[in-house]
This record gives structure tokens, sequence and C-alpha cells, in this order.
């Protein structure tokens, strides 16, 4: 579904020149895959979506979704970002419609497709809200309604529960993990700086090292629907700390940086 080929991508560094992010970058992710990128701050984890998303160009390599070059964003892929980006001037049901609507579907098609989705995240009795009058879990259920009403290939979250409380957060883990099966074709690319989150959510754990390299890449066998206090979660939530503090002993500079949870 998703192809990264010798990846470069830098921007410019307080007017001296470039900075790599990416650097050589080779991996592919298959169609349906729950995919969590690991990694400290810096490295790159929101560049690479932001890549796929189609928002940046890479300097060099090639980058592919459906085996066409991403030259720019497309219906094909959606974003859920860390704080939901929805329109303050439109109620609950009008945001979900808003991107139905650019894509030239009647109104009343819209509308039945954005209640459904609204439906199963649970907003049904929030249709005719604007968002202030939303907690911020709620906000973040509305976007991410928002994108799957588009029935994206390609589903890229970046953090987007990172700014919720603990029990907020668990919740919507497991009603995108129940949503998924109603969405089993759509491939998700879930940057996370949590490893509790990436071992209960994810079929595979990316963790990037200093300029985008892949320093660990991890199947989890573990079958959904998991348990947060299983033996085999705990394992491999210990596994995984111990790959990131390796790595954060590779590179001192970022030591302070990383925090996994």
């Amino acid at each position: 579904m998703i192809v990264f080929d010798k990846v470069t991508r830098s921007f410019p560094h307080n007017g001296q020149g470039r900075v790599t992010i990416l650097d050589n970058l080779s991996f592919s992710v298959p169609r349906g895959e729950f995919l969590c990128i690991l990694g400290p701050s810096g490295c790159g984890k929101t560049t690479l979506l932001n890549l796929i998303a189609g928002f940046l160009m890479p300097d060099s390599g090639t980058l592919s979704v459906r085996n066409t070059a991403v030259t720019a964003p497309g219906p094909d892929r959606a974003m859920v970002f860390q704080e939901p980006t929805l329109f303050p001037w439109l109620t609950v049901l009008q945001n979900v419609m808003f991107g139905l609507r650019r894509q030239g579907i009647t109104r009343s098609s819209c509308r039945k497709q954005a209640l459904h989705h609204l439906e199963i995240t649970g907003l049904a009795h929030a249709v005719g809200e604007y968002p202030f009058a939303l907690s911020g879990g709620m906000r973040q259920r509305v976007a991410i309604a928002r994108v799957l009403a588009l029935n994206p290939d390609v589903l890229l979250m970046d953090e987007p529960f990172s700014a919720l409380d603990a029990n907020t957060r668990e919740r919507l883990q497991d009603e995108l993990l129940a949503l998924r099966t109603t969405h089993s074709r759509a491939t998700i690319v879930y940057v996370t700086h949590s490893v509790s989150e990436a071992a209960y959510l994810a079929d595979r754990i990316i963790i990037l090292g200093d300029r985008g390299n892949i320093a660990r890449d991890i199947s989890v066998t573990a079958p959904h629907p998991r348990e947060r206090s299983s033996a085999e979660t705990l394992e491999l939530k210990t596994l995984l700390r111990t790959y990131l503090g390796e790595l954060c002993s590779c590179i001192p500079s970022r030591r302070k940086q990383l925090r996994p949870s």
C-alpha cells in the first residue's frame, strides 16, 4: 500500500544550510496494517506522515501509495492531527459533511454518511452542537468521524490522543480498534510517543532513530482484542522501553527528549 524507496527530506536550519530529518529511508506498509511509529522528538515521525499525506515532497527518492507516486494530497489519504481541526462556525454534522460535499456527493448522501459515522463514534446525540460546546475527547471523535466518512485507503494519525486524559485516551483507543473492524481495508500509520499505546494498538511497530533511520522493526503477533495488563502486552512494553533506552544512549543530545510512558 505504502512504499518509501530511499526517501530523503531536509529543512532549512537557522539560515545556515539544511538539516536532514529523513535520510535514505526505505520501508513498506502492506494494505490493512496498523503501523505505529515510535522514536525521539525530531527523528522525523511527523515529517514521515506529512510526506505520505502529500503535504511535503521528498528531496530525493520516491514515495508511492497504491503503486502511484505521491505528488499532492488526495482523498485516498486522510490525517487526524494531535489537536482537532474543526470549523468552529459549523455544527458537528456540518463538519463531518464538509469533506464529503467537496467530493461532489449529493447533500442527502453526505448527510446519511455523516450521521452513520457520528453514530458509530458515539456522537449521534451531538449532531447540532458546535465545537466550543464539546469536550476535547468529543472534538477528537468528530475529527475521526470526519476522516472515516471519507473512507480513505490510508488513515494517518499524529499523536491524536496525547492531549487527552488517561481515561478518555483509553476509551478512544478502544473505539478506534472497534471502528477498524468496520473499515478493515484502511491502512493506518499512527505516530505516538507512548510505548503503552503502541503495544496495545499496533500490528507492527517501527522505531525511528537519528535522521529517520529504522532502528527497530517489530511485528506484534498478539491478536486483538488485547488486554492492557496481559503478560504479552507488558512484555512488549518492556521490550520497547529497552530499545528506546538503547537508542537514547546512542543519541546523547536527544536523551532528555524521549520519555517513554
